[in-house]
């Protein structure tokens, strides 16, 4: 068995379930990330008007605070352009305030996942052309 891919880059992961966003943190890190977290979109938001950089934002897609993960990434990347985005939804099927022609389905991990699926998919989605 291969060893999950990692990486120095920085992450940027937003969900508004704590306990999953604490061992998203724990995998990320073990992976050899630098990750910072938020439990939703202003709060996200507020970490990148200070100006700090992400090479990737990992955001869950149904959030609470009027702000849906695809809201939060078109913000985020106005604010960062060239920022690499990769979603996550416990939702199967068709989106909530989704579009076929505005998201990438292949930037999205469904929960629940393991953390060898978070491995390649965070490497994957940080391996596309910004």
């Amino acid at each position: 068995m291969t060893a999950d891919p990692g990486g120095d880059e920085s992450i940027l992961a937003v969900d508004d379930n704590a306990t999953l966003l604490a061992v998203t943190q724990r995998h990320l890190t073990a992976l050899g990330y630098q990750v910072e977290t938020a439990a939703n979109g202003p709060a996200a938001l507020a970490i990148l008007r200070t100006g700090k950089t992400f090479d990737l934002l990992f955001t869950d897609v149904v959030m609470p605070e009027g702000m849906s993960g695809y809201d939060l990434a078109a913000a985020a990347q106005h604010l960062q352009p060239g920022l690499r985005v990769l979603y996550t939804t416990g939702f199967a099927g068709r989106l909530p305030n989704s579009s076929d022609t505005m998201h990438d389905v292949h930037r999205m991990l469904y929960k629940p996942y393991q953390q060898s699926d978070l491995a390649r998919a965070v490497r994957a989605a940080l391996d596309l052309p910004s």
